[in-house]
Formats: structure tokens, sequence, C-alpha cells
């Protein structure tokens, strides 16, 4: 098994018919702040120092379209790109620089499943606002649904050096060993026929924070499907604090 190679969550891609609806959804009510705007693309940000954490693009379906981490060096990026292919990935973009807002180096590659994922080094950081009290703060996580859990784990672990933190009978639940907040999990893989996105999750300051949220999610007409509350086998302080 590597070594971890990575060390963040940064952004999650979505692809949608309706790009303004979304954006007015994500800025209002779930309190994002639009920090770019690339053709008809928009990227959003949190309260914390990642460029973005979201971007909407416009697309024919809804989709997932790319995960991006975040790596320490050059050097991560190259062993990442050696890694793939010895694991059932497939390299799509060697290093390059990255075109689009919040720059950096990156590679692509695609995970045994089809999912497409960026590593990017030396991207844009903000200066950290986490005294806003009623915004994101930065991703939590991402769920991915998968057709063959053991699979796409063994690729997570060994081409990415990933460790796993749980396993239920339906989702292995896995983290970076290198990242400093200490989350439980910033992936986790979940039974299914698919291998669609399944849902991200967002941190956010505080369990007042959540709720507030909640009650703006109400007052646009949205319904609560989960929480506020513990929702599955996740031990740990701070689960509460995911929106």
């Amino acid at each position: 098994m590597t070594e971890s190679l990575v060390n963040s969550l940064r952004s999650v891609e979505i692809g949608l018919p309706d790009v303004p609806s979304a954006e007015a959804f994500f800025t209002s009510t779930w309190n994002l702040t639009v920090v770019a705007r690339k053709g008809q693309s928009v990227y959003l940000r949190a309260t914390g120092d990642d460029h973005h954490v979201l971007s909407l693009h416009p697309s024919d379906k809804s989709e997932l379209r790319m995960v991006t981490f975040r790596v320490a060096s050059d050097e991560a990026l190259a062993q990442i790109a050696a890694n793939v292919t010895l694991h059932g990935g497939e390299l799509l973009a060697p290093r390059h620089a990255v075109d689009e807002p919040g720059g950096g180096y990156g590679l692509v590659v695609r995970d045994p499943q089809g999912r497409i994922l960026r590593f990017v080094h030396g991207d844009v950081r903000h200066a950290d606002t986490t005294d806003d009290k009623d915004k994101p703060i930065r991703l939590a996580h991402a769920v991915l649904n998968s057709h063959d859990v053991a699979t796409g784990l063994s690729f997570y672990e060994n081409a990415l050096g990933f460790r796993l933190s749980d396993r239920t009978r339906i989702m292995a639940f896995i983290r970076m060993p290198k990242k400093p907040s200490g989350d439980h999990h910033s992936i986790a893989l979940a039974d299914a026929d698919n291998d669609c996105l399944n849902h991200i999750a967002f941190l956010m300051p505080s369990m007042e924070a959540v709720m507030r949220g909640g009650g703006r999610m109400k007052d646009a007409g949205y319904s609560i499907e989960w929480g506020p509350g513990r929702h599955g086998p996740v031990p740990g302080l701070g689960d509460y604090r995911r929106l």
C-alpha cells in the first residue's frame, strides 16, 4: 500500500441543464459565494482558503464531471501518474497548467469505475474568512456510488494512499492520513448499481449554523431528508457539523 499522496478534497464539478437556477440555490440558500465565471460556468467558494469548492457547468443532463483533490508537490503528481495505471486506472491528461479559475498544475485520471479525478498543486488560495458564522467552511466529504466497492477501495488505497476508516455492509469510508483536519473520511464508496455521485457534504462552523441552514432550506421550499444529527456509523467528534 502506497503512502498518502493526497492532502485534501478541494472541489467537485457538476454538470446540469439549468446553471442559473443552481447558482441561485447555492448562493441564496446554501450560502456559497460566486468567486469566478468562465463562459457559462460558475465557480463557488466557501469561507475557507480553497479557491472554489463547487463548480457548475452547462450539460444536457445532471452529472458528476470531476472530483478535484489537492496534493503537496509536483513529486506527488508524478507518483500518482505512475500509480494509476498500475492499479486499474487511466491517465487522461499528464501534468499541465490548469486552464480554469484557481489555476495551478494538475493531472487528470479515470478511476477503474469511470469517475474522473483531478489532482492539483500550486492552485490559488484565499485568505480564510471562517469568522463568518453562517456559511460553509469547506467540503467535508464526497460519497460516490460504486457497483463494486471492493474494487474501488483497492484503487483509492493502493494508487492514492487513502486509508480505510470504517467499513459497513454497504459503505467504505476512507481518509487521507496526511490531512491535518482529522476528518473521519473524505471519500466514501457506497454500494449501488451505478458509479455516480451520491452526495457531497460541507463543513459548517457550528450546530447553530447547521440549524440555520436547515431553516433556509425549509423557507425555500426544500424538505430535509436527513438530519440534523448523526445518520450512520460514523464515530468521532463533529459528525453533526455537516449541512
